[in-house]
């Protein structure tokens, strides 16, 4: 339910990827996780950059 669930997110019907054979479902769960993984990397390095800004700022500030 997991992958139809993020794939209908993405506009892909209910109907296409209960057809999808297992193979397939495998192919799908994987650029899944690949794109989770790299929202995850995206946001991390995202607050990476806001804490070093705000660092920056603050001891520039002093």
């Amino acid at each position: 339910m997991e992958l139809t669930g993020y794939w209908m997110e993405r506009g892909v019907t209910p109907e296409r990827m209960f057809a999808l054979s297992r193979e397939d479902r495998l192919i799908y769960r994987a650029i899944m996780e690949l794109n989770r993984e790299q929202e995850k990397k995206e946001m991390a390095d995202t607050i990476y950059a806001a804490i070093v800004r705000f660092w920056n700022d603050v001891n520039k500030s002093s």
